[in-house]
């Protein structure tokens, strides 16, 4: 099958027989035989745990809240390890198999990647969740020593279902989207092309919410008596929101970064990309944390245009405002699509084919894609300077439309 720039093996392509071939196969063996040294002793060692916990001292611990808690995160962990002893490691470590098993997940068994990467996703944002309540679990037992046994001994069952629950909003999209093979260490690792991007969930958040309830002065009483009445709601979707808001210009930095050092370092751009490829999905997706945290802490109220409302914060930290961060980061964002588009234009421009056409439409969609950016930026940051702005209807009215610019005619330019 014929290889994408982005390194992806795909179901219509031909040659699929083709991997990765500049990687010593001993080597990666090597490697993997390293690996599985410490994956089989962990494996053993937590199906020990497992064993006394569980099962040969289950009187013993079995009333014990933390020990539940814990014996679940035992058998979480040895799912994940067994997945990579027996699957995830070898097809990544043994090149000897790469074409035989890229023909069997893309040909034979489909159905294997669509059920296998869901799951195993799921299990590592479940362990995550799971260690975060056993560390709560420990702190509440110094806090509240005298009503800690009996609150564990209550709730957590229930905490277990809710923490199963929530790890569906971490890997739904995972589920959705489609399931691609991907070229590395001489063998292979599974990845997807996601099907709904941050943009797609900001309007359906606008669709579903922010506009519905604005628009729809029939539902104003009793929505807005709904909210005020499970304030948790708003606690979620307003900091939420907010993070979808702040991570979208941080993935079009690194959209146009990567399509700049295509042309920088055409050869080793597609190894550098997938080393660094980890690293860059933790930083999007903890770094809005730093710039929304006040709409965490803030009173979550609701406020009154149009015949409905809107959900908005009144933050507690005034000097923390998420608009300016907000405006920041976009101008930021800007400033990187300018350049890389500059560096993009140049390297192009030198090549001995010169493609003009695409040089144009690139130069085009890099002018419209900062204009998107800057709109909402620009009356965000009114918003914030002018304080009879920020209060008046006007400014309720404009800035969904400013979201829309942006949420809608960045993705244009992006296909």
């Amino acid at each position: 099958m014929e290889m994408e720039d982005d390194g992806y093996v795909q179901k219509d392509d031909e040659h699929y027989k083709v991997c990765h071939n500049d990687y010593n196969p001993i080597v990666e063996n090597i490697k993997l035989a390293i690996q599985l040294v410490y994956l089989i002793l962990s494996a053993i060692f937590m199906i020990r745990v497992i064993y006394v916990v569980g099962w040969k001292c289950r009187t013993t611990f079995r009333n014990n809240s933390f020990f539940n808690i814990f014996l679940i995160d035992c058998f979480v962990g040895l799912l994940l390890i067994l997945s990579s002893i027996f699957f995830y490691r070898p097809i990544m470590y043994i090149p000897q198999i790469c074409a035989y098993i890229s023909h069997v997940l893309l040909f034979d068994f489909p159905i294997f990647l669509d059920v296998y990467q869901p799951i195993f996703r799921y299990l590592q944002a479940f362990q995550i969740l799971i260690q975060m309540l056993s560390v709560a679990n420990r702190a509440s037992c110094v806090l509240v020593p005298v009503s800690y046994a009996k609150f564990w001994r209550k709730n957590w069952r229930r905490m277990i279902i809710i923490v199963g629950m929530v790890t569906f909003i971490w890997v739904w999209n995972l589920a959705v989207s489609e399931k691609l093979l991907r070229h590395a260490y001489g063998g292979l690792v599974i990845s997807f092309n996601k099907r709904i991007g941050f943009g797609l969930l900001l309007l359906l958040i606008d669709i579903f919410i922010a506009r519905f309830f604005v628009y729809f002065p029939q539902l104003c009483q009793s929505a807005s008596h709904f909210f005020q009445s499970h304030r948790l709601i708003m606690d979620v979707y307003y900091p939420l929101l907010n993070y979808l808001h702040c991570a979208q210009p941080l993935i079009q930095i690194f959209l146009t970064t990567n399509r700049a050092s295509s042309v920088l370092w055409p050869v080793e751009h597609n190894k550098k990309w997938a080393r660094k490829l980890p690293f860059i999905i933790a930083f999007v997706s903890l770094s809005p944390i730093l710039f929304i945290w006040n709409t965490i802490v803030s009173t979550k109220i609701i406020v009154y245009y149009f015949g409905g409302f809107f959900i908005i914060g009144v933050e507690t930290i005034s000097w923390a405002d998420v608009n300016v961060f907000l405006f920041v980061i976009r101008s930021m964002t800007v400033g990187v699509t300018v350049i890389s588009t500059t560096v993009m234009f140049k390297g192009m421009s030198k090549m001995k084919n010169r493609m003009k056409k695409s040089e144009k439409v690139l130069c085009v969609a890099s002018a419209i894609n900062s204009v998107c950016f800057m709109v909402p930026s620009f009356f965000e940051a009114l918003a914030f300077f002018s304080e009879v702005y920020g209060n008046s209807w006007i400014n309720f009215l404009v800035q969904p439309f400013a979201w829309d610019v942006l949420n809608v005619g960045h993705v244009l330019t992006e296909k």
